[in-house]
């Protein structure tokens, strides 16, 4: 009685909105449910798996979270930040969301680079030109100058949110082509010569800020590429590589899984050399 009363009062409160928008009366019947059949896994957590797919059915455009049943209190924020330059707004919901925990989980909070990240509810939105919906969460939003350039409705996992993190931050370029295409840099290139002799300090991936190699372990190998003896330690993960016709050994940053080089058993007094592309870095000074 008490679950038939609550849905009652939820479908009144939602008719009347639905009523201020010119809309129609609910024909949906709240009726006792005497079978009740598990999902396949495929259909566990449909909506936000799916954000776009059929069900729910927004095209009334009406949204429930302003019932006066439901009070919301929206904290004042200030956009004025994110109207210049690049940034990133993951949107939240204003209640419990599982999916956008988890990618705060998974993603976000180990997110150190230099585009800011902000968090935002529907609400929060102000002077920011938005054009993708905001009724799934998360939405990731890539601004520029305070307009929307790509957003993904829905759970995004780290290895597609720093892909699009990279189309966003740096385009067509060489550094992006060696980070998501295993490209490899060219010999003494710009950057390499930018860093090869740096003040003591970190390098840190280009997309995530993660860092990953310092100045402590950096040799001149002669080769024209960074070289290290060691990486910050769990910063990277090794695979093999066969691509080219040769045995190697790959060097992957742990938090975005770009592509940094190769690893070799050729360095100083035993040691390995980490042969590492520049244009996918960036350097912090100590």
């Amino acid at each position: 009685d008490s679950q038939l009363k609550l849905a009652k009062s939820l479908r009144d409160e939602y008719q009347k909105q639905l009523t201020a928008a010119g809309f129609g009366q609910i024909q949906t019947t709240i009726k006792p449910l005497d079978k009740f059949y598990p999902a396949e896994d495929y259909h566990q957590d449909y909506i936000a798996k799916n954000p776009n797919g059929y069900c729910p059915d927004h095209s009334t455009g009406v949204t429930f979270s302003d019932s006066p049943s439901v009070p919301k209190t929206v904290a004042e924020v200030d956009n004025s930040a994110l109207l210049t330059g690049q940034s990133i707004v993951v949107l939240e919901a204003d209640g419990y969301c599982p999916y956008c925990e988890k990618f705060r989980k998974d993603v976000s909070e180990a997110y150190q680079g230099d585009i800011p990240l902000v968090y935002r509810t529907a609400k929060q939105l102000q002077d920011l030109d938005i054009e993708t919906p905001t009724w799934a969460t998360p939405t990731i939003y890539f601004l520029e100058d305070g307009q929307e350039t790509f957003a993904k409705q829905g759970y995004m996992a780290a290895k597609e949110f720093y892909k699009a993190l990279g189309a966003f931050k740096l385009g067509d370029s060489e550094a992006y082509k060696v980070a998501f295409a295993e490209g490899t840099d060219n010999r003494f290139c710009k950057q390499y010569d930018l860093f090869k002799d740096t003040p003591p300090g970190v390098f840190v991936d280009k997309l995530s800020g993660e860092p990953l190699f310092d100045t402590e372990h950096r040799f001149n190998s002669g080769t024209g590429w960074l070289s290290f003896t060691q990486p910050v330690e769990g910063a990277v993960v090794e695979q093999a590589d066969h691509s080219l016709g040769m045995v190697r050994t790959e060097v992957i940053a742990k938090t975005s899984g770009i592509h940094l080089g190769h690893v070799f058993d050729d360095g100083p007094n035993g040691h390995p050399r980490y042969c590492i592309n520049a244009t996918v870095l960036d350097f912090v000074a100590r």
